[in-house]
């Protein structure tokens, strides 16, 4: 049965352009994520997303994680963060280059 804390919430939807996604703030005591990273395009497609962490939801903690992601057509990436307690979080999406590049990702606590 699964755990009914757990929850996974869309951090970055059909992203087109490097930038950074919106802040996500987690409920008190979270402090281990798992995050997950596509893409999607036709030909070669690649982008790099990271994660950054904030105490005050306005000073960010740069690439705490980073996905890697290429490939022809399509590529998948995960990672994990275990015992970073921040408040806060948001996604960051650079390099982003193919044609019709899109990148979608999620978090899971």
């Amino acid at each position: 049965m699964p755990n009914v804390n757990e929850q996974v919430t869309k951090l970055l939807s059909a992203v087109i352009a490097d930038g950074v996604g919106d802040a996500f703030s987690l409920p008190r005591g979270v402090a281990d994520h798992a995050f997950a990273a596509t893409i999607a395009g036709t030909g070669a497609v690649s982008a790099t997303v990271t994660v950054e962490g904030s105490v005050d939801g306005e000073n960010w903690v740069p690439a705490l994680a980073t996905m890697s992601l290429t490939g022809t057509g399509s590529d998948i990436k995960g990672a994990a963060l275990s015992g970073a307690p921040y408040p806060h979080i948001r996604l960051r999406v650079a390099s982003l280059t193919g044609t019709g590049a899109t990148v979608n990702a999620w978090m899971g606590i």
